[in-house]
C-alpha cells in the first residue's frame, strides 16, 4: 500500500503550488516548536501547566512519555503521503483541487498563527489563567484550534486530490485525520 502511494507521487516542481504546500507544512512545524518554546519558559505557564500536575502527584512515567513521543513522530512522518500525493496531481481539475487544498491549509496556518500570537500576548500581560476575549478570541472560543483543524483539512484535501489510487487517498487522509481527532479531543477537554 505504502509503496504504491509513494510510487504514484513525484517531488514538487520548482516554483509550484506543491512546493508552497511543502513550505507551509515546514512553517507549521517551525511555528509549533517556536510557540511551544516561548510558552514553556514563561513562569506563569510553567507553574500552571507543568509544575501543578507534579505537585498533585500526577506524573507520567518515562515509558509513557517515550511512547507518546514515538507516536507523534510516526504520525508526523505520515504527512509525507498527502504531501507527495498533492505534488503528483496532474490534470486541470485535480491540480485545481490540490491547489485549493493547499490554499485552505495556508489559510488555516495563518488563522492559527494569529490566534496563538493574540493568546500569547494576552496571557503574558494578564497571567496564564486569564480568559482571552479580544481579537479572534472574541469571535470563537478556540480560534487557534480551528486554524489548526483547517490546516489539516487543507493538507488532506490536497493529498486526496492528487492521489492516483485508493491506497494513496487513504494514506493521504491518515495523518491529517488523526490530528483532527486529537484536536477535537483537546477541544472537548478544554470545554470541561
Amino acid at each position: 500500500v505504502c509503496q504504491s502511494a509513494l510510487a504514484s507521487a513525484s517531488l514538487p516542481a520548482s516554483g509550484s503550488w506543491a512546493r508552497l504546500l511543502l513550505c507551509a507544512y515546514w512553517a507549521y512545524g517551525v511555528k509549533v516548536c517556536l510557540f511551544q518554546a516561548a510558552r514553556d519558559v514563561r513562569p506563569d505557564y510553567v507553574a500552571k501547566a507543568l509544575l501543578a500536575p507534579q505537585a498533585q502527584g500526577r506524573r507520567s512515567p518515562a515509558r509513557l512519555k517515550l511512547h507518546v513521543c514515538l507516536a507523534v513522530g510516526l504520525l508526523l512522518s505520515a504527512f509525507i503521503f498527502p504531501l507527495s500525493s498533492a505534488a503528483g496531481a496532474s490534470g486541470a481539475v485535480r491540480e485545481a483541487a490540490a491547489a485549493a487544498g493547499a490554499a485552505l491549509a495556508l489559510s488555516g496556518l495563518a488563522l492559527q498563527t494569529v490566534a496563538d500570537a493574540q493568546k500569547y500576548r494576552w496571557k503574558a500581560r494578564h497571567g496564564a489563567d486569564a480568559l482571552v476575549s479580544h481579537g479572534l478570541w472574541s469571535v470563537s472560543r478556540h480560534p487557534n484550534f480551528a486554524g489548526e483543524m483547517v490546516f489539516h483539512v487543507g493538507v488532506m484535501l490536497a493529498g486526496i486530490a492528487g492521489a492516483t489510487s485508493a491506497a494513496a487517498a487513504l494514506l493521504s487522509a491518515l495523518a491529517p485525520s488523526a490530528f483532527l481527532g486529537v484536536m477535537r479531543g483537546a477541544t472537548r477537554r478544554l470545554q470541561e
